[in-house]
């Protein structure tokens, strides 16, 4: 995604330190990894005028909630400075993953590193390749130059 929004990387290289935190969330927001989840439900309900009843598996598209106009101001903008960013892309509540505290750290660890240490790479392609997949998304290829 830096790679892809130079401006962004440009940004996030002036202040490491202070805009890692947020550059992260908004990478989870803007372009996660599962995109899908699906609940049993326990109980009738009503959704949105839909009748949905106890025992029917429910599918439900995170990466649209995390593009939510209604949530997110111009949601379809990578914004590393994006603040409130309530994203859904470790679940919610009980279901919250339990290795999302962690990943969050990793990816803020690696991010910072790369920017420092590689600060003129630059994407070696004009198209970045994804598995074909369903529900999980995750890059084919990445060809970079270093600088």
């Amino acid at each position: 995604m830096l790679l892809e929004h130079p401006d962004q990387l440009s940004l996030l290289k002036l202040d490491p330190d202070c805009l890692i935190g947020s550059a992260v969330e908004e990478f989870l927001r803007y372009d996660l990894s599962v995109t899908r989840g699906a609940r049993l439900d326990k109980c009738d309900f009503a959704l949105r005028c839909q009748q949905i009843r106890k025992g029917q598996t429910v599918t439900h598209l995170i990466g649209v909630a995390n593009r939510d106009p209604s949530v997110f101001q111009d949601p379809d903008r990578l914004d590393i400075t994006r603040d409130p960013n309530e994203h859904l892309s470790f679940g919610h509540g009980i279901h919250f993953c339990i290795g999302g505290p962690l990943a969050r750290l990793e990816a803020q660890i690696a991010f910072r590193a790369l920017a420092g240490r590689f600060p003129a790479m630059q994407l070696a392609t004009d198209t970045v390749q994804y598995k074909p997949a369903l529900g999980i998304r995750s890059v084919e290829a990445l060809p970079v130059r270093l600088g």
